[in-house]
């Protein structure tokens, strides 16, 4: 996508546009307010790994910090015995034709990413990751909600969240294992490279070095995404990465990857998402092969990646995987970590904004027991409100290869027989809205912006709507039961293929994106 087309036209500076209001019986949505409630997902497991049931709110002690925190949140999650798939209790999403929706619809069970890398695994893992994928799937419990994406430098969707393993299971058999050149030669750079890329990059830095470096940098921008992708499901969410990773390096670049693995970690953690890295190439053998040459393994080899693979799972509340040749066994022991769980919520004592990272501990009182849980969250300062930093933020949702979940939106689409007009019907989840209170009102703002996509990826603005919300206590207890919509006519242009809206909430500067694709749009 070409961005000097958005960036040239977005405007977020003008008159606060018209709210719509559309009440719909079956959902009762409450606006977000300002107040922080952090919530923390627990997992607590005896010396062979079960969950441990029948524990209390008194069993546990958190702090911030090393700061006692009052536990004001306490409850027990219990999915070992849900029921299969179906609709949930509660608000439900509309899912009538022509209607899109970047909401998660609301269901029991876990939700787990199972993650295929093709930039950080040999060909031979790849087809290994896959079959004990395969077999996963062939046994997984009815109920659990389970989505297949493939990371190739971003990350892609073969198959979005399904409790049906037939369906995915037949995603899974389109997948083709692919050499990664970045890690073909990060592992072992041909002779006739060795000085090329070093010389261009850093003249201290080997070929090997500067591709390990660039997979590490695109990697930890796909867990980001991927944290924004998912951060609009509810409760804790789970990723399965099947990798080989990569180590930490010792000389080059080392304090630029581990900022960018904090950088990860963290979003993972904000939205509530456990990494659960596994090694993808089994048990390792005293030989190895890169391009087909044979080699003595070293621990090095061995052991860097998996060092790498601990950190990011314990700074999320995973674990790591490695040295097994069942690898379908570790991915179902990263799910049902999910079926039991402890969630505690707690308002920081500290109510400072100052961007810093607030350490989570959470211990239990009985002895022997293993506690897992996010290493803790960003206290990050209120987001910019200035022009220039809203505008980047909703280019950046514009060009991500995700839809992000920041802000709920829904949209019914309406494009009669003939001629150019599409009708958008835009629904904003008030719990996704936030509101302070000023005086007497509630305040709030969304950036709300709609593009269209040409085949090529360029795009340009159709709309750009800075919508301003002030609200009396009638008003925001009457729209709390009740839908925000905007309704907004788009003219198309020639070869027009998708449209894609993007709003912003912009106390907290959460970002939630809608793709539409206009093929999938039945004309009236």
């Amino acid at each position: 996508m070409t961005t000097a087309s958005f960036l040239g036209s977005t405007c977020l500076v003008g008159a606060a546009a018209v709210l719509g209001v559309q009440v719909t019986a079956q959902q009762r949505p409450t606006f977000r307010t300002a107040t922080r409630l952090i919530e923390v997902s627990v997992v607590v497991t005896d010396r062979i790994g079960q969950p441990v049931a029948g524990l209390t709110q008194a069993d546990f002690s958190l702090t911030e910090d090393g700061k006692p925190q009052a536990i004001s949140f306490f409850e027990v999650r219990d999915d070992r015995t849900a029921p299969a798939s179906g609709p949930a209790s509660g608000r439900q999403i509309d899912r009538a034709p022509n209607s899109f929706s970047n909401v998660p619809p609301p269901a029991p069970g876990t939700a787990t990413v199972i993650l295929l890398d093709r930039l950080n695994a040999a060909f031979d893992s790849q087809w290994f990751a896959r079959k004990h994928i395969d077999r996963y799937l062939g046994s997984m419990r009815s109920g659990d909600r389970v989505a297949l994406y493939v990371l190739d430098g971003a990350v892609r969707v073969l198959h979005d969240f399904s409790t049906e393993a037939v369906s995915l299971r037949r995603a899974l058999d389109i997948y083709q294992a692919r050499v990664s050149g970045h890690y073909d030669a990060s592992m072992e750079p041909p002779p006739e490279m060795e000085g090329i890329a070093s010389w261009l990059v850093d003249p201290g830095l080997s070929s090997s070095e500067f591709f390990q470096q660039r997979r590490s940098t695109d990697t930890f921008a796909a867990l980001e995404e991927l944290a924004a992708h998912l951060t609009g499901i509810g409760g804790r969410k789970s990723i399965v990465w099947l990798s080989e990773v990569f180590p930490i390096p010792t000389r080059f670049g080392r304090q630029e990857m581990l900022e960018q693995m904090r950088r990860a970690t963290r979003a993972l953690s904000d939205a509530q998402v456990a990494l659960y890295p596994v090694d993808a190439r089994g048990v390792v053998g005293a030989i190895s092969y890169s391009r087909g040459k044979p080699s003595f393994t070293t621990f090095a080899m061995v052991r860097g990646s998996i060092d790498t693979m601990e950190i990011v799972a314990e700074e999320t509340g995973g674990r790591a995987f490695a040295n097994s040749n069942a690898l379908d066994r570790s991915i179902g022991r990263a799910v049902d970590d999910s079926r039991f769980m402890y969630v505690l919520g707690y308002y920081p004592a500290s109510a400072a904004l100052d961007g810093r990272f607030r350490k989570i501990k959470v211990d239990v009182a009985r002895k022997k027991l293993t506690v897992r849980h996010r290493a803790g969250y960003q206290a990050g300062p209120p987001p910019a409100r200035d022009r220039r930093a809203r505008e980047a933020a909703i280019r950046d949702a514009l060009e991500a290869p995700l839809q992000t979940t920041g802000v709920g939106l829904t949209a019914r689409v309406s494009r009669p027989a003939d001629g150019e007009d599409v009708r958008l019907l835009l629904s904003l989840d008030p719990a996704t809205v936030t509101l302070e209170r000023d005086g007497a009102r509630w305040r709030g703002a969304v950036d709300l912006l709609i593009a269209q996509i040409l085949p090529s990826g360029k795009g340009e603005v159709s709309a750009s709507l800075p919508l301003a919300i002030s609200l009396t206590d009638e008003e925001r207890t009457r729209l709390s039961a009740e839908r925000l919509t905007i309704d907004r006519t788009i003219t198309l242009q020639p070869k027009t293929n998708q449209l894609r809206v993007v709003a912003r909430d912009v106390p907290t500067g959460n970002v939630g994106s809608l793709v539409i694709p206009l093929r999938a749009v039945t004309r009236q």
